[in-house]
C-alpha cells in the first residue's frame, strides 16, 4: 500500500507541476521585459524631443518684405548676411573712422535674452561688432560679453527702443571715442571704447537679425542701414534724421560716399540691394542658415557661472538619470553578457545618445553644442544605474527580492 506522503512527495516532484511553474515565471520575465522596453522607448522618444525640438525648433528663416513700408521684417528666428564685406586686412576705416546709420523699429521689450541686431565677424567672437538689444537698451560694443560680467567697453543707451516707435541711430566712433545718436539726439559717449572691424585675420561678415550661429535673434523691423568708412558730423547726422523723420524713406546721401547703403526698397526675392560702390547685397535664405557652426564647445570657453548655466547643468543631469534607470533595470534583467556588463553598457548608451544629440545640434539655429551638456547627461545615465543597483540592494536585504 503507497503511503499517502509518498503520493503527495510525488506530485510536488511532479515534471508537470515544475514545467507549470517555470511557465508562469518566465511568462513574468518576459511581460517585465516588454514593460522595461515601452517605457525605454518613451524616454529615449522625450529625450530626442526636448534634446532636438523643444527650445522654438524651426528651420525656416522668419525675413520678409514689408507691404506697407519698405523694408525687411525680422521674426522670432531669422537672419539676413553678405559674404565678405570687409576683407582681411582692409582698415580704411582707421584713417576715416567708422559711422552705422539705421532706422529700425525693434519689439520684445519684456525677454532677458540679449539680442543681436548687427553683427560683423571675423571669426572670433571676443573681437566681433556687435549692435544688440538688451530688452529697451541699445548696447554696441566689441566682442561676446552679452552679460556684461567681463566689463568689456561697452555703450548702454536704456530706452533707446520705445514700444511701437521708429528709432534712427547713429554710430559714429574714432580714435576720440565713440557717440551714440538716438532720433538725432546725442544720448552716449565714451573715450574708452574705439570700434573696430574684426577683420585683421579673416574676412569679416555682416549678419542682420542674429549672431552667425543662430542663436541671438532679433525681432522686428530695419527701414534702412548704412555704413560709412569716415566720422558723420552732428550737423550730417541731425539732417539724415530729419530726412529721415520728413518722409520714412532712407534716402541715399548725394555727398558721402557710404561703404554699403541698403534702403530695403526692393520688395520681393532673396536679397536686398546695396547701393554703394562694392554691391555687397544681403542674402535672405529660405531656411535659417549657421553661418560658424560649433562642435562640442568647451564649458570653460563659452559658459560662465550664473543661474542659467546651473539650471541647465541640472535639467542635463536629471533628464538622464531616469533612462539610466529603466535602461539599467531592462539589462539586468537579461542573462549573459548584457547582465554582466549592464552598468559600461548603460554608461556608454547614455553618452552615445547625448553625443549624437549634441552633433545634430550644431545644425539647429535654436540650439548649441556643449561639451558640458554630454558630461551631465553621461553622469545622470551613471547615477541613474546606481540608483537602480542600490535600491535592489536594499530590497533584497530587507526580504522582498
Amino acid at each position: 500500500m503507497t503511503h499517502p506522503l509518498s503520493v503527495i512527495e510525488f506530485s510536488l516532484n511532479s515534471p508537470y507541476l515544475k514545467g507549470n511553474a517555470l511557465s508562469k515565471s518566465n511568462c513574468k520575465t518576459f511581460h517585465f521585459r516588454i514593460l522595461l522596453i515601452g517605457i525605454n522607448l518613451l524616454m529615449f522618444f522625450l529625450i530626442v524631443y526636448f534634446g532636438l525640438f523643444f527650445r522654438g525648433f524651426s528651420l525656416s528663416n522668419n525675413v520678409s518684405w514689408m507691404k506697407d513700408q519698405e523694408g525687411l521684417r525680422f521674426g522670432y528666428y531669422g537672419m539676413a548676411y553678405t559674404n565678405t564685406l570687409f576683407p582681411a586686412g582692409e582698415n580704411n576705416y582707421k584713417q576715416g573712422g567708422l559711422s552705422i546709420e539705421l532706422a529700425i523699429r525693434a519689439d520684445n521689450f519684456r525677454s532677458n535674452r540679449f539680442k543681436i541686431l548687427l553683427s560683423i565677424h571675423g571669426g572670433v567672437d571676443s573681437e566681433q561688432l556687435v549692435l544688440g538689444q538688451w530688452r529697451s537698451a541699445l548696447i554696441v560694443m566689441n566682442g561676446d560679453d552679452y552679460d556684461g560680467s567681463l566689463r568689456t567697453p561697452r555703450i548702454t543707451v536704456l530706452d533707446a527702443f520705445q514700444e511701437n516707435q521708429n528709432t534712427f541711430i547713429n554710430i559714429i566712433s574714432g580714435k576720440d571715442g565713440t557717440r551714440v545718436y538716438v532720433n538725432g539726439e546725442l544720448r552716449q559717449s565714451s573715450a574708452r571704447l574705439n570700434l573696430e572691424i574684426p577683420n585683421k585675420i579673416s574676412d569679416a561678415v555682416m549678419v542682420l537679425g542674429n549672431s552667425p550661429y543662430g542663436r541671438h535673434s532679433w525681432s522686428g523691423n530695419i527701414y534702412g542701414l548704412a555704413i560709412y568708412e569716415r566720422l558723420l558730423s552732428e550737423e550730417k547726422t541731425s539732417y539724415h534724421y530729419n530726412q529721415w523723420l520728413k518722409s520714412h524713406v532712407f534716402s541715399f546721401p548725394r555727398d558721402i560716399q557710404p561703404k554699403v547703403f541698403y534702403a530695403f526698397d526692393d520688395n520681393d526675392g532673396r536679397r536686398a540691394f546695396d547701393s554703394g560702390p562694392n554691391e555687397h547685397h544681403l542674402k535672405i535664405p529660405s531656411r535659417m542658415k549657421i553661418l560658424k557652426k560649433e562642435i562640442l564647445v568647451a564649458p570653460w570657453n563659452e559658459e560662465r557661472l550664473d543661474w542659467p548655466l546651473v539650471q541647465d547643468m541640472v535639467i542635463n543631469l536629471v533628464g538622464f538619470i531616469v533612462p539610466g534607470f529603466f535602461f539599467f533595470a531592462l539589462l539586468v534583467n537579461f542573462n549573459g553578457w548584457l547582465k554582466t556588463h549592464a552598468f559600461l553598457v548603460t554608461v556608454g548608451t547614455c553618452f552615445m545618445v547625448s553625443l549624437n544629440i549634441e552633433m545634430i545640434q550644431v545644425w539647429i539655429p535654436s540650439r548649441s553644442s556643449q561639451s558640458l551638456d554630454l558630461i551631465m547627461n553621461t553622469m545622470g545615465g551613471m547615477i541613474g544605474a546606481m540608483l537602480y543597483t542600490g535600491m535592489m540592494k536594499i530590497v533584497t536585504k530587507i526580504g522582498f527580492s
